[in-house]
């Protein structure tokens, strides 16, 4: 069977009209941010994320270091099968290599690392310092945007011997330009999860997949205001049965 919907809505507050974020933070967000705030100003996020047998709240926090460089903290709460506390502090950095100019697609790299202030025997955290990787790319022709990008989560040993397995992301999607208030997009996104171990041995059944169909719409209401809607329709045995976004920038 499949699992319950995922449904988030997120709330973002802005000191500038630009609003961005590092997208391995946030795997569960429609499409691809390449964008980098200006220098010495930031972004406070907060998503609600709900499922089968959690729901969790994280905020994040994003400030621009320079030009090409944005940094970024999520924390928050999460409860899982009725036990609840803060959930693993993510850490992170996104650097912009190329423009969207000249030919070029724009392209950017993200780095991150998840500390465990989570607690790992209640499933809110992984109990480990586990490293994440991201490379996203996108290019536009005309009113049609096309990207991709391709990440990895390699989580370590915990004090109890148990590892959960490395979680390899994949996403690829196009969004169109109606007119100046309207952006339609869609999406293909995949988690590959390997096999968790436990005193150094495998553990059975612990490796799955999940696929979604994510179909969106992207709304500006005014210069300073955004609002992101999205459904992902999940494809196999382990994804969701259906999830819902929306995410409303400030």
């Amino acid at each position: 069977m499949k699992r319950l919907a995922v449904i988030a809505v997120i709330f973002t507050v802005t000191s500038l009209p630009l609003s961005a974020r590092i997208n391995i933070l946030e795997p569960w967000h429609p499409g691809l941010d390449l964008k980098v705030l200006s220098q010495n100003t930031y972004q406070l996020s907060g998503t609600f994320t709900a499922g089968e047998k959690f729901w969790e709240v994280p905020f994040q926090f994003a400030y621009g270091v320079g030009p090409r460089l944005e940094t970024a903290g999520r924390w928050g709460l999460r409860t899982y099968d009725g036990n609840g506390g803060a959930s693993d502090l993510l850490i992170g950095v996104k650097y912009l290599f190329t423009e969207n100019s000249e030919g070029l697609p724009r392209i950017a790299g993200e780095f991150a690392f998840s500390l465990p202030t989570g607690d790992s025997k209640n499933n809110i955290g992984t109990g480990s310092v586990d490293m994440l990787v991201h490379w996203v790319a996108e290019k536009k022709i005309s009113d049609v945007l096309g990207y991709f990008g391709l990440g990895i989560r390699l989580n370590a040993k915990n004090k109890d011997d148990y590892q959960h397995g490395n979680i390899f992301y994949y996403h690829v999607g196009a969004g169109y330009d109606y007119d100046e208030s309207y952006k339609f997009f869609g999406e293909f996104k995949g988690m590959s999860h390997a096999k968790d171990k436990s005193g150094g041995n495998d553990v059975l059944d612990s490796d799955f997949n999940e696929a979604y169909i994510a179909p969106g719409l992207e709304y500006l209401m005014t210069a300073e205001r955004k609002l992101t809607c999205a459904l992902l329709f999940g494809l196999t045995n382990k994804s969701h049965d259906l999830g819902i976004l929306m995410s409303f920038n400030f």
